[in-house]
């Protein structure tokens, strides 16, 4: 079946918009989270795009990735 013109770029806007929503990160750099299993408090310092996860500092020395599933804002 052939597509017209208009209907070819409307199909591609769509893909355009899902791929972009997919692709939005729920935090941050900078954004202070709590860790879901364990209840810790950290911070975001890196976005993997290849793997979709955050790495997240505890203090000084110990850091983690995370999925955005196993996160949730710091909140007092």
């Amino acid at each position: 079946m052939i597509q017209s013109l208009d209907q070819m770029r409307k199909s591609l806007k769509a893909e355009n918009i899902s791929e972009r929503i997919d692709s939005m990160q729920s935090f941050k750099v900078g954004d202070v989270v709590t860790i879901l299993a364990t209840k810790v408090i950290g911070t975001v310092i890196y976005f993997n795009e290849k793997d979709n996860k955050y790495l997240v500092r505890f203090n000084g020395t110990q850091q983690l990735y995370y999925a955005d599933t196993e996160l949730v804002p710091y909140s007092k």
